[in-house]
């Protein structure tokens, strides 16, 4: 039989019509991926909206220590207490965030288990003379090192922070005024959004659907670990209000506010939850598990079973963190230590008062399986609860926490060099001149501190507070000066001294000491508010900020009142004065920047035009450079000789710059997370 011929014109027409075929399959394939990867984007963008723009700068973890970022900073000379407010388990570490930056602990090589092994966590077996008791009654467990703290010198995009989230292989750092840092394959990549107000995360939660973050504002981001989405048409938006904390429980969002409440976020619309148990109430954390929602709440703790009840399981007040335990609840009060809830949830049935410090965070253990041991997080503690057992504390090494709190609101210098360290409400730190600290004063009188300034002509430091003037004696007695003395208000935030006697700014107007009478200037007699911030002497004339203008003092009566109508003042709102070498009147406004008034009476607008809030009494002027202390844009620097301004944000402990104080080759620099020294050079 002869072999069958087969024309080569045919074989090409068959293998020509086979590749069209497959071509046309791949090409319908892709198609197909390209509608599915459209279909999931379309149902992406139905659930949280349009990608966001961010930008993103990435460091080596490994090396970020040795970088050179911030040298001219003296990094925890002045550290404020560690502040811790949550943890996470990420790659076999445990990681704690706090005011300060990110602190990273291992469990000792010789005790170190796997998160698979089901041994009992090694803190149960303490080798001998292993612990000890310290000064605050607790045992010290040294089952944990620390291998690391990251800061803003090892690639954070701030030291504060806010929450801490695991996703994947990634971990989530929130902070509250320059967006995400994210630890990821030995990389820190640093996240900023395009929109500044999405930078301000106030709080986090892990869901099915990714990382959600909620800002100060209200808005919710939603990661998956590739993008960010904004959520649709979002309509959380709180007015005055802020998010204090965020839980995930079917499906739902559960926001806790600072007054306001409990919302629930469900199809684009936002549910008040309970708004007779939970309105005026700060909601400090919430939990959710197998269906029911805890809250710590001021007024106690409140479970939202399965079924929508809500029963309060703690009545002594304030409870700071509250957390589901086995078959238990573990509240964590202000005042009475931990208070254990029964596995009915009804009546508390344990109290342990060995606890003196209050908890801002109550966590298991995480990533390690002794269970029912609690990790608590107080302002400079780290401390393990064991199971049926007491607390012991764990090693922070090298210990931090110079300083009594974190919102320093003044500084000042006395004539035998030791330095007063106001606080925002937890009185005054006195430090020696090495910085170690010497005293701290703080009772109901001392306890608000707007301003320190020392009168050289009796030596006495005087000190302005919410309760009028604490003017403290060498010996450390101290005496009251309020409106029983003539003190026009009692809530002090500013104190002058002029060559007439000091002067003090108040919520009620402008009280001058004339040889021990005081006489006072308010709104009745001119004065642009009763409100004021600030005054200072210059040329003549008393300059006083308040808040509506700037108004000019002379022989106590006002003779101009500067604002936005009348002048080239960008905000009514005055916040800072100071007055330059040069003679000229730097003006700090809330919203509307710096401005300057020169020696003719005309006033100039200095700021570059980007929205800038300068805090209260934050403008220090040095030889050639202004610095103004900001609320979220670190340190403005502006350089009398090159008339060239720059901001100064790496190093710095927080971007809310609050106080300076000028001490030759250095300035000190408070913020709302503590103190750094900065040396004179960066300003170069």
């Amino acid at each position: 039989m002869q072999p069958i011929k087969i024309k080569k014109r045919y074989l090409y027409i068959a293998l020509i019509v086979l590749m069209c075929a497959i071509i046309m399959a791949v090409v319908f394939y892709m198609l197909g991926i390209r509608k599915a990867e459209e279909a999931i984007s379309d149902v992406r963008r139905e659930l949280a909206g349009e990608p966001l723009a961010y930008d993103k700068t990435v460091f080596d973890l490994q090396e970020a220590g040795q970088k050179k970022q911030g040298e001219n900073f003296t990094e925890d000379a002045l550290s404020a207490p560690a502040g811790f407010n949550s943890c996470a388990w990420f790659e076999d570490k445990l990681y704690v965030a706090s005011c300060g930056g990110l602190l990273i602990l291992e469990p000792t090589s010789d005790n170190k288990t796997s998160t698979r092994d089901k041994t009992p966590n090694p803190v149960d077996h303490h080798r001998p003379n292993s612990s000890r008791m310290d000064t605050a009654g607790y045992s010290t467990s040294i089952d944990y090192t620390t291998t690391g703290f990251l800061t803003i010198k090892q690639g954070l995009n701030e030291n504060r922070i806010t929450s801490l989230n695991v996703l994947g292989s990634s971990l989530y750092i929130s902070h509250p005024v320059a967006g995400l840092s994210v630890i990821h394959e030995n990389k820190i990549e640093q996240i900023h959004f395009k929109t500044e107000d999405f930078n301000r995360i106030a709080v986090s939660v892990v869901s099915p659907q990714g990382v959600y973050f909620i800002t100060e504002n209200s808005d919710i981001i939603l990661t998956d670990g590739k993008e960010f989405l904004l959520k649709k048409d979002n309509t959380l938006h709180l007015k005055e209000d802020v998010p204090t904390t965020v839980a995930f429980l079917d499906g739902k969002l559960f926001i806790g506010t600072n007054k306001s409440g409990l919302f629930q976020v469900d199809d684009e619309k936002v549910i008040p939850i309970n708004p007779d148990l939970f309105s005026q109430n700060r909601i400090n954390s919430l939990k959710a598990e197998n269906g029911n929602l805890l809250a710590a709440t001021d007024r106690g703790t409140i479970l939202r079973d399965i079924s929508g009840n809500f029963r309060n399981l703690c009545d002594e007040t304030p409870v700071k963190a509250a957390v589901f335990n086995e078959k238990s609840i573990i509240s964590g009060t202000y005042f009475s230590g931990l208070i254990t809830t029964n596995e009915r949830f009804r009546n508390s049935e344990d109290t342990l008062r060995g606890l003196n410090e209050p908890v801002a965070f109550i966590s298991p253990l995480p990533g390690l399986m002794q269970s029912g041991d609690l990790l608590l997080g107080t302002d400079s503690s780290l401390l393990i609860k064991k199971q049926g057992g007491g607390i012991s504390k764990i090693n922070i090494s090298p210990p931090r926490g110079i300083l009594t709190a974190n919102y320093v609101t003044s500084i000042e210098r006395d004539s035998q060099g030791r330095y007063w360290i106001g606080y925002f409400d937890r009185g005054i730190d006195i430090l020696s001149a090495d910085y170690r600290r010497l005293f701290h004063l703080e009772n109901d009188d001392i306890r608000v501190i707007r301003h320190i300034r020392q009168n050289f002509a009796d030596g006495a430091m005087y000190c302005a507070t919410s309760r009028g003037v604490a003017i403290i004696t060498a010996d450390f007695k101290y005496r009251m000066l309020t409106t029983e003395q003539g003190l026009i208000n009692n809530e002090v935030s500013h104190i002058f001294f002029s060559d007439s006697g000091p002067v003090y700014s108040t919520a009620g107007g402008v009280s001058f000491d004339r040889g021990g009478l005081l006489r006072s200037v308010y709104a009745f007699h001119g004065l642009g508010s009763n409100h004021t911030y600030s005054t200072i002497y210059q040329n003549g004339y008393f300059y006083t900020a308040t808040l509506n203008g700037l108004s000019r003092i002379k022989d106590l009566n006002v003779t101009a009142n500067s604002t936005t109508a009348n002048s080239p003042l960008p905000h009514n709102w005055v916040t800072a004065l100071a007055v330059d070498n040069e003679n000229n009147l730097w003006i700090g406004t809330y919203g509307g920047g710096i401005i300057a008034e020169k020696e003719n009476g005309t006033l100039l607008k200095m700021e570059p035009s980007d929205r800038v809030d300068v805090n209260n009494n934050a403008i220090l002027s040095l030889e050639i450079h202004v610095l103004i202390g900001t609320l979220s844009n670190g340190i403005l620097v502006y350089s009398t000789r090159d008339d060239e301004w720059r901001k100064i944000t790496r190093g710095l402990p927080s971007r809310n710059v609050t106080a300076f104080m000028d001490e030759g080759a250095n300035i000190l620099v408070g913020t709302d997370s503590g103190l750094i020294i900065l040396n004179k050079e960066i300003l170069n």
